[in-house]
């Protein structure tokens, strides 16, 4: 037995050398790798996570600005989605040349970046509906940086659009050597002279007076410190003339004049109505005037209730041809004394819903009453702004405040106040008050908000 236990130990001990031959000792070098990957790994996280935040800032900055643009412009009928940099336009147009200034607008619309002021969008793609028998404007992508024109789809549209003709010219007297026309003969097409088209130097979006001469489209952007002149004229003479007055009205500040000679008739009532639309727009603080189908719009900002008057005064004035489209005029001193009786009533208690929901608490009735009273003192539209905190998925905080904004301006209505004068916007998480890394912060970031909606050229 004794020999056996001898035996056996030793073959453990034999055993247990052959195991230690296999021991692997661990490769430095892999050690080493792992170890750098981590930080590695965890920058690339943050990094894909900071970019994904950005471009949903950047989508949400891009569908905001162009939706101000747009009710700017008193084209608050469009609705505006944005993928990215990509902005797609809806809704019922009155009209094709309302429909292509829709995305005129939208196109030319800057949003702030750490470069500067750059076109919003990449590309803008357009589909509006017919109404009244008004031709359908099909899709069209147009390129941020190029301007054109939108293609026109009249197939579906319940009648088609009346073509301008200008005036027939007096047949010429025919030669006395001419021989006569056969009676079989079949008629002649008509001369190309007497086509039923606007000459090709004409602006698809210029109306056409009653002698068949174009008006063209101009638009006056005046910023803080700056006129800009864009549009297209018929001579070099006609934007001399226009840079001359716009630097008599608006003598200091920087003047920009991007007017584009073209060529080709333009109503005689045109110049006296484009200069009328210069002195208008150095008139005001900051705002856009256009002169658009023959008609004048105006948006802009004065300083001071007197200046308001005044300037009311000026864009009525009666022109030959031209007629008075939407005009609004706010006065600073207005807007100031609005928003601050709004931010006492918000401040001093807060609209309710439901938790997750855009149902109003019944105890928020009684804010909505003073608010609805508030209103009838501010000028122009009103802004509901939703605001959320960040918890949970950025997209349905972005719906759930646009919901509550809509549910806030329902009640508005609904307490007397006309439609026309308040709107919803939805903003999720994107611009908060406060950290949303405690309780009392996301409560705060949880918000209605009001704003009167401003005119004029942001970043200038």
């Amino acid at each position: 037995m004794a020999q056996s236990r001898e035996l056996t130990g030793h073959g453990n001990r034999a055993q247990a050398q052959r195991q230690a031959l296999w021991v692997r000792e661990p490769d430095q070098r892999w050690s080493f790798w792992w170890r750098g990957a981590a930080p590695l790994a965890a920058l690339a996280a943050v990094l894909i996570y900071n970019t994904a935040s950005f471009a949903q800032k950047t989508q949400a900055q891009v569908r905001h600005e162009v939706t101000e643009e747009l009710s700017r412009a008193g084209l608050a009928w469009v609705i505006v989605q944005a993928d990215g940099q990509h902005v797609r336009l809806s809704g019922s147009s009155p009209s094709t040349q309302t429909g292509e200034r829709a995305i005129t607008i939208a196109k030319s619309t800057t949003c702030q970046s750490w470069l500067g002021e750059l076109p919003c969008a990449r590309s803008v793609v357009a589909r509006f509906d017919a109404q009244s028998g008004a031709a359908q404007l099909g899709a069209a992508q147009l390129g941020a940086a190029q301007l054109g024109a939108a293609q026109v789809d009249a197939a579906s549209a319940s009648a088609p659009a009346p073509k301008l003709e200008p005036p027939q010219p007096e047949p010429a007297a025919e030669p006395k050597s001419a021989a006569p026309a056969s009676p079989n003969a079949s008629p002649e097409p008509a001369a190309p002279v007497a086509a039923t088209s606007v000459p090709p130097t004409t602006p698809a979006t210029a109306a056409i007076d009653g002698s068949g001469l174009p008006w063209f489209d101009l638009t006056v952007l005046r910023g803080r410190n700056t006129l800009k002149l864009k549009g297209d004229v018929a001579s070099a003479q006609l934007r001399s003339s226009l840079e001359q007055t716009a630097r008599t009205h608006f003598p200091s500040g920087t003047l920009d004049n991007q007017l584009t000679v073209i060529g080709g008739d333009v109503s005689p009532d045109w110049e006296p109505a484009a200069k009328h639309a210069v002195e208008v727009a150095a008139r005001c603080e900051q705002g856009v005037i256009t002169l658009s189908n023959a008609t004048l719009n105006v948006d802009c900002e004065t300083q001071t209730v007197s200046a308001k008057e005044a300037l009311d005064s000026l864009a009525a004035r009666k022109l030959p041809g031209l007629a008075s489209g939407n005009v609004s005029v706010l006065a600073l001193d207005e807007i100031k004394s609005c928003e601050e009786g709004l931010v006492k009533l918000v401040t001093r208690s807060q609209i309710r819903f439901t938790t997750n929901s855009a149902k109003l608490l019944p105890t928020s009735r009684p804010l909505l009453r003073e608010i609805a009273h508030q209103l009838e003192r501010c000028p122009g539209v009103v802004v509901v702004e939703g605001h959320t905190d960040a918890q949970g998925d950025r997209e349905e905080n972005v719906t759930l405040s646009l919901n509550r904004a809509r549910a806030v301006v329902s009640g508005l209505v609904g307490l007397g106040v006309p439609a026309t004068r308040v709107r919803a916007e939805g903003f999720g998480p994107d611009r908060p008050l406060a950290t949303n890394e405690t309780a009392t912060g996301r409560a705060q970031n949880r918000r209605i908000e009001f704003r009167v909606a401003r005119t004029g050229i942001r970043g200038e």
